[in-house]
């Protein structure tokens, strides 16, 4: 973009001081004295097409030190948040701790190296979870007796204490029910099922 900017620019230069020329050239005749080479000057000696070229260029420049300005600032941003980042991940990894490793990356989204991270780090997680079944062909009314007593035990205050007790994550409204976990048993096996096939059979 600067490249195309900067070619764009050196173009207009161009322009403008030939067509500077061409009105010097016209107003020859009628010059006297000492030229005005100063900056108010040339700019009365010109005709409006190198005028609108001379503006465009001056517009130009203008926009290409703003977009310069803006990579340096979002630059010293990226490589502020990386030096604030990186102990702090580095301390997470080391003590294993995946999940406050990935929390980490996603406040410093600045960071070109918590974007790196943060886009390997969820591959490594990895969590058990416990969920009911029932036989193929139950009848759905008791599918559904047994979703709303198991919806009810969750809301259980004496349960979910013992659960989260145990370290359980337990999961909200939202998560829960027979179509929650039909995605999430579809999703399970489609991402551990060619890690499984890669890694082969264990003699």
């Amino acid at each position: 973009m600067l490249l195309l900017l900067s070619n764009i620019w050196l173009a207009g230069n161009k322009l403008a001081f030939f067509l500077l020329q061409e009105t010097a050239a016209g107003d020859k005749g009628a010059a006297s004295g000492t030229e005005d080479f100063s900056l108010w000057g040339m700019i009365q000696k010109m005709k409006w097409p190198a005028l609108v070229v001379a503006i465009v260029l001056a517009i130009m420049s203008m926009y290409s030190i703003a977009v310069m300005v803006e990579r340096w600032l979002t630059f010293n941003a990226a490589r502020n948040q990386s030096r604030q980042f990186a102990p702090k991940v580095a301390a997470a990894l080391r003590d294993n701790r995946i999940d406050e490793a990935i929390a980490i990356s996603d406040r410093h989204k600045k960071s070109h190296l918590a974007m790196v991270v943060n886009a390997g780090l969820p591959e490594f997680q990895a969590s058990a979870w416990n969920a009911l079944f029932a036989p193929k062909g139950t009848p759905k009314p008791i599918l559904d007796k047994l979703t709303a007593a198991l919806d009810k035990a969750l809301d259980d205050d004496n349960t979910r204490k013992r659960l989260l007790e145990l370290g359980s994550d337990l999961p909200d409204k939202a998560r829960r029910g027979q179509q929650p976990l039909a995605a999430l048993v579809k999703s399970e096996i489609a991402r551990w099922t060619p890690i499984i096939q890669a890694a082969g059979p264990i003699n």
